[in-house]
C-alpha cells in the first residue's frame, strides 16, 4: 500500500541521515561489487545451461536415430518379454573399469592410459604448464623409442637366417669337410656328416652345422613330433596373435580419432568435478594436433606389424617364436609403460578423471555401423578378421613358402643323401672315395639316423646347385645337360656319391634284382658278352642324349655316339638286344670307377690319396712319362680311366679362367661329353688342345705335364719347358725314356757361347714364367738369367762371383731360388757332366757324349 511504502521511505531517510558521507560511499561500493559478482555467476550459469542443452540435444538425436533404426518388436517377442520375471532382469552398471566395453555399445570411447591418448590433455591448465611440457617430452620419447625399435627390427631381425647363399655354403662344407678323412672318427668309423646328422654330442668341429640341422629338423618335423610341420604351424599361430594385437591398436587409434573429431569446436573447456571430468569443447588446433599424433601412431603400428611378421616368419628356433611374439607386444606397449611410470601425478589424476566419462562417437559413422549389422555381426569385427587372414596369407605366400623351400634345401645340404663315405683329392686332382661301415660301439640313435638317410627317408630335397631348382628324387633324371654341366668335375663326383649312386642306389638295384656284381643295373651278361671284367664301367658318364653312351673296356674307345654303340654292343651272348644305359647307370659306374677298397690303410686307401703328392700321383697315373690323355698310340685306344683324367684337366683349366671369362674361357656351359672350351667350341680334352698350358705355373699346367708329359717336353731337356721338375708334374721316370735318351744323345759335350739362341730362348721363357711368381722372385729371375746370357755359361757356375755370393748352382734341380730345370744340357762343361758320368753317376740333362774319355772338361765352345 502507499502508506506502507511511505513509512518504509521515511525510515530509510532517517537511517541515511544518521550516516556520514564517507560511510555512504563505502556502502555503495560494496553494493556495486556484490552486483558484479552476481552478474558473473549468472553469465556462467547461462553458458553452462547452454552447453547442457547442446549435449542433451545430441543425446536425444542419438536415441531418436537408434529408435528409428531398431526393428519393431514382433508379437511373439512381446509375449516372451511379458512372460519374463521382472526380478530376473538386471541392468548392468557401467563402472570405470568396464567403461570402454560398455560405452562402445553406446557409441563412446573411454581414454586409456597411454601417451597417445594423453595428447588430448596437453596444454590444459588443470595439469599445469610444467606438467604439459614434460608430457610433450614423454610423447617425443615414446615416438623415438618406438622408431628405434622398429629400425633395429627392420635392419637386423628381418633378414633370413638361411638364404640360398647359406645353402651353397653348407654344400661347400658337405663337399670339402663333411666327408674328409681328416675329420672322420676313426674309432666309430663315422664321417663328420654322419656324426653331425646323428646328433653326436662329442663333436669337436661343425657345431654350427649341427645346431642349424637340429633347429631345422625340429621346425620342419622330426620323428619325435607327431605334428607335420610343427614350426610352420606355430609360426602361423604367433603371426595370427601378433596381427590381432596390432589390429586392436589400430582400432583403438581410429576410435579415439573419431571421438576427438566429434567434440564441439570452440575454446577448450574441461569440466571437472570431484569424481569425473569431461571436455565440453576443444579448439581446432588441439584437434589437429591429436589427429596428427594418431597418424604417427598408425604409421609406427603398421611398420611394426610388417617388420614383426617378417621377424616371426624367418625364426626357425621353436623356443624363440613365442618369446619374439611377446617381445613385439612389449614394443607396441611402450606408450603405456612410459605413461604409467613417468607421467606426472597431477597429469595422471586429471587423466583418470577424464577416463571415467566416455567421449561420444559421431552419430553418422555410428549409424553406418548400425546399418551394416547382420544377425549380430558388425562391420568392424568382420573387417578385422578378414584383414588379419589376408595379411597372414600374404606373408605366407610371399615369405614363408619360399623360406620353407630354403629350409628343406638347407637340411638336405647338411644331412641329405648318403653319409657313410669318405673322399679325398689325390695329387692328380681325382676325387677317390671309400665306404665307411660304423663299428658295433656306435650308439643306436646314430645308427638309426644313418639308416634313415640311407633308406631315402630324408631325400625330400635333392642335391643340386646353381640353376638346378628341382626338388624330387628324379631331379637328376629331369635336369637338363646344361644344368648338370654347371658343376665342376669334383662337385659332380661328390654329388653323385651324396645322391647315393655309389652305395644306396647300388644296393637298391641289387635288392630289386636289377643289378649283379656291382654293374650299375646292367645285366651281367652284357659284360660277359664282351669279355669285360667285373670292374668295367661306362667310362663316358654323360652323353648327348638318353641313348648316347656305350660300353667300354680297357681295349675299347671310351667315348662313342649312338651309331658306334649300335655296331659295338647290340646283342649279348644270349642274343638279347642291349639297351643303351641310362644317366643313372652312368653315374653309378662313375662312382665305381673312383671307389677305393679301404678308407684308412693301403696304397689305394682314401687316407693315402689325401696325403698324396704330385710326384707320388704320377707313379700311378703316368709312370712311363707319355701322353695318357686321349688315344694311346701303341694301343690305338684310350685307357679305361681316360674320362677321370678329362674331368681333372677340365677342373684345372677352369681355375685359370678370370672372372667373366676370356678368349680361352667359355661363358657357355659345355656338356660333359665335350667339357673343354677350345678355340670357340666345346671339345674333348686331348693333349693337342691343352698343350698351350704346358709351360704355365698353374693347376692347368701341372695337369698338362702330368697327363701329357711327352707333348709338354718333360722327357726332352732341350724343349721350351723350364718347369720340368717333379713338383711341377713331370714324371720322375722321364730321364729313363727313349725320348730323353735320344735328346741327350744328339747334344755335344760343350758349353754354348754367350748370347746363343738356346740361352736367349731359355732366358725369355724364365722371364715369362716368373711373371706368375711373387714379386721378389719375379724381379730377381730376369736379372740373373740375363747375366748368364750376356756372360755365358761361366756366370752360371757356383765358382762365379754371383754364384759364390748367393750360393747358386744352375746345374741341378733346386740349386737356385727359382723352380726351373738345370741348364746342364747347354753348359755341360761348366756343370761337370764329363766327370759325373765317368764316375758312374748320372746328371739330368748331360749329353751322352760327355761320357767319352777324350772330352776336355775345361773346354768351352
Amino acid at each position: 500500500s502507499d502508506d506502507a511504502d511511505n513509512n518504509i521511505v521515511d525510515r530509510l531517510l532517517t537511517m541515511l541521515n544518521g550516516i556520514t558521507h564517507s560511510e555512504k560511499e563505502l556502502t555503495l561500493k560494496d553494493l556495486e561489487t556484490s552486483m558484479k559478482k552476481d552478474m558473473m555467476m549468472l553469465a556462467r550459469g547461462c553458458r553452462r545451461l547452454g552447453e547442457e542443452r547442446l549435449l542433451l540435444e545430441r543425446r536425444v538425436h542419438v536415441l531418436e536415430t537408434r529408435a528409428d533404426a531398431s526393428p519393431p518388436t514382433t508379437a511373439v517377442e512381446a509375449d516372451q518379454n511379458e512372460q519374463k520375471d521382472a526380478s530376473a532382469i538386471q541392468i548392468p552398471e557401467i563402472t570405470a573399469t568396464g567403461a570402454n566395453e560398455a560405452m562402445d555399445i553406446e557409441g563412446g570411447y573411454c581414454l586409456s592410459g597411454s601417451m597417445w591418448d594423453a595428447t588430448l590433455l596437453v596444454g590444459i591448465s588443470a595439469v599445469g604448464h610444467a606438467g604439459s611440457v614434460f608430457s610433450v617430452l614423454l610423447l617425443v620419447l615414446n615416438v623415438l623409442v618406438q622408431i628405434v625399435f622398429v629400425m633395429i627390427i627392420f635392419f637386423t631381425l628381418t633378414e633370413a637366417v638361411f638364404t640360398p647363399e647359406t645353402v651353397t655354403a653348407f654344400r661347400g662344407w658337405r663337399r670339402n669337410i663333411a666327408h674328409s678323412p681328416r675329420f672322420a672318427d676313426t674309432i666309430s668309423s663315422m664321417s663328420l656328416a654322419a656324426r653331425v646328422c646323428g646328433n653326436d654330442a662329442g663333436l669337436e668341429v661343425a657345431a654350427g652345422q649341427k645346431d642349424a640341422y637340429e633347429k631345422i629338423d625340429k621346425y620342419m618335423g622330426s620323428s619325435k613330433n607327431p605334428l607335420p610341420q610343427p614350426g610352420l604351424i606355430m609360426c602361423i599361430l604367433c603371426l595370427f596373435m601378433w596381427t590381432l594385437t596390432v589390429s586392436g591398436e589400430i582400432n583403438s587409434m581410429l576410435r579415439f580419432s573419431r571421438a576427438v573429431i566429434a567434440l564441439p569446436r570452440g575454446n577448450t573447456v574441461l569440466e571437472r568435478t570431484e569424481e569425473s571430468a569431461r571436455f565440453l569443447s576443444i579448439s581446432n588446433r588441439r584437434c589437429y594436433f591429436v589427429v596428427f599424433i594418431q597418424m604417427i601412431r598408425l604409421a609406427l603400428s603398421s611398420v611394426l606389424l610388417v617388420c614383426g611378421a617378417l621377424w616371426l616368419s624367418y625364426e626357425t628356433d621353436m623356443s624363440n617364436l613365442l618369446l619374439n611374439a611377446v617381445a613385439l607386444e612389449f614394443v607396441l606397449n611402450v606408450d603405456e609403460l612410459i605413461f604409467e611410470n613417468l607421467a606426472p601425478l597431477q597429469f595422471k589424476h586429471v587423466f583418470g578423471l577424464c577416463s571415467t566419462t566416455a567421449l561420444p562417437l559421431p552419430s553418422l559413422l555410428h549409424q553406418c555401423r548400425q546399418d551394416f549389422r547382420w544377425r549380430g555381426l558388425d562391420v568392424r569385427t568382420v573387417t578385422t578378421f578378414f584383414s588379419c587372414v589376408a595379411f597372414i596369407t600374404a606373408i605366407y605366400a610371399g615369405f614363408m613358402m619360399p623360406y620353407d623351400v630354403i629350409l628343406r634345401d638347407t637340411r638336405h645340404a647338411i644331412c641329405g643323401g648318403e653319409l657313410d663315405f669318405l673322399y679325398a683329392m689325390g695329387g692328380a686332382g681325382l676325387p677317390l672315395w671309400g665306404v665307411l661301415v660304423p663299428h658295433g660301439n656306435t650308439t643306436a640313435h646314430v645308427k638309426n639316423q644313418i639308416e634313415k638317410a640311407r633308406s631315402g627317408s630324408w631325400t625330400d630335397g635333392i642335391w643340386f646347385d646353381n640353376d638346378v631348382t628341382c626338388h624330387s628324387k628324379a631331379c637328376w633324371a629331369e635336369a637338363t645337360l646344361a644344368e648338370r654341366a654347371s658343376f665342376s668335375y669334383e662337385e659332380f663326383v661328390v654329388d653323385t656319391l651324396v645322391a647315393g649312386f655309389g652305395t644306396f642306389k647300388q644296393r637298391k638295384l641289387v635288392d630289386e634284382g636289377l643289378a649283379e656284381n656291382d654293374q650299375c643295373g646292367l645285366p651281367f651278361s652284357v659284360f660277359q658278352g664282351y669279355d669285360i671284367s667285373g670292374a668295367a664301367c661306362l667310362v663316358s658318364f654323360d652323353g648327348k642324349s638318353a641313348d648316347a653312351g656305350c660300353l667300354a673296356s680297357m681295349m675299347n674307345l671310351s667315348r662313342c655316339d649312338a651309331e658306334m654303340y649300335a655296331t659295338l654292343a647290340t646283342k649279348d651272348v644270349t642274343g638279347n638286344t642291349i639297351q643303351p644305359p641310362s644317366t643313372d647307370q652312368k653315374r653309378c659306374c662313375l662312382a665305381l670307377q673312383l671307389k677305393t677298397p679301404s678308407t684308412t690303410t693301403g696304397r689305394f686307401s682314401v687316407k693315402t690319396f689325401e696325403l698324396e703328392s704330385i710326384q707320388e700321383s704320377i707313379t700311378i697315373w703316368n709312370p712311363a712319362c707319355t701322353d695318357v690323355l686321349g688315344p694311346i698310340k701303341s694301343l690305338g685306344a684310350t685307357y679305361a680311366y681316360n674320362n677321370l683324367l678329362e674331368g681333372s684337366v677340365v677342373d684345372a683349366v677352369a681355375l685359370t679362367c678370370p672372372p667373366g671369362g676370356s678368349s680361352n674361357c667359355s661363358t657357355v656351359v659345355c656338356p660333359k661329353d665335350r667339357p673343354l672350351f677350345h678355340k670357340g667350341e666345346c671339345v674333348v680334352p686331348l693333349c693337342s688342345n691343352i698343350k698351350k698350358y704346358c709351360f704355365d705355373d698353374s693347376a692347368a699346367g701341372i695337369r698338362a705335364r702330368q697327363f701329357c708329359s711327352e707333348t709338354c717336353g718333360c722327357a726332352d731337356p732341350t724343349s721350351q719347358l723350364v718347369l720340368a721338375g717333379e713338383d711341377f708334374g713331370c714324371p720322375v721316370n722321364c730321364p729313363h725314356t727313349p725320348t730323353y735318351s735320344m735328346a741327350v744323345g744328339k747334344l755335344a759335350c760343350m758349353d754354348v757361347p754367350p748370347g746363343s739362341p738356346s740361352l736367349v730362348a731359355w732366358a725369355d721363357e724364365v722371364t715369362r714364367v716368373s711373371g706368375t711368381w711373387p714379386l721378389n722372385w719375379a724381379d730377381g729371375a730376369p736379372r740373373f738369367v740375363n747375366s748368364i746370357v750376356a756372360d755365358g755359361c761361366w756366370a752360371a757356375s757356383s765358382n762365379s762371383p754371383v754364384g759364390s755370393a748367393y750360393g747358386l748352382d744352375w746345374c741341378k734341380f733346386g740349386g737356385t731360388f727359382w723352380p726351373i730345370k738345370p741348364i746342364s744340357y747347354m753348359c755341360p762343361v761348366t756343370c761337370g757332366c764329363a766327370k759325373a758320368m765317368r764316375s758312374g753317376g748320372k746328371q739330368w740333362g748331360c749329353p751322352t757324349s760327355c761320357g767319352a774319355t777324350h772330352v776336355n772338361e775345361s773346354s768351352h765352345a
